[in-house]
């Protein structure tokens, strides 16, 4: 019996890893990014969705209390450093644990956008974090990759990145 269950473990964690790594062959158009006034941590200022970059950009939702989030942060780094630009939503977040991590592991981020209610998380439909979508230059949600982003999937998003305009 226990090497049944074992079995069917093994094929379920398949299945999910499947659909789980599954990038898409083609761009998908998820509409514009929806209309929020947030918060920015960063320079404190109140921000709309026309104040964010005006080329193509990564919004990566995040949370000082996310374990997978510090798992994900170096590569997020090493992506700001190589030129791209990413968009921070910390997620129902404490704003002072939110500011003590970005000090301490660093800042990715052009904007970080506090999110302690969840009001435009929910309107992205995010399921928790991390959370990374691709916003194209005309603001249009173009992917949205649940998990962390590291090396060795960014040789495949980097793809779904490359193409938008």
């Amino acid at each position: 019996m226990a090497k049944i269950a074992i079995v069917c473990c093994a094929i379920l964690l398949m299945i999910a890893g499947y659909f789980f790594m599954k990038m898409p062959s083609s761009l998908q158009d998820h509409g514009l990014l929806p209309q929020f006034e947030l918060s920015d941590s960063i320079s404190t200022r109140l921000m709309q969705r026309h104040h964010m970059p005006s080329g193509k950009y990564l919004l990566n939702v995040w949370g000082s209390w996310c374990v997978a989030c510090k798992r994900e942060h170096d590569f997020l780094l090493f992506l700001a450093q190589q030129g791209i630009p990413i968009v921070g939503v910390n997620l129902q977040d404490n704003e002072v644990s939110a500011k003590q991590w970005l000090d301490n592991m660093g800042n990715p981020y052009q904007i970080n956008l506090s999110d302690p209610q969840g009001v435009f998380s929910k309107k992205l439909a995010i399921k928790g974090a991390p959370e990374t979508y691709f916003i194209d230059t005309n603001g249009r949600i173009r992917y949205k990759f649940i998990g962390i982003v590291n090396a060795d999937n960014w040789k495949k998003l980097s793809q779904v990145y490359d193409t938008m305009d």
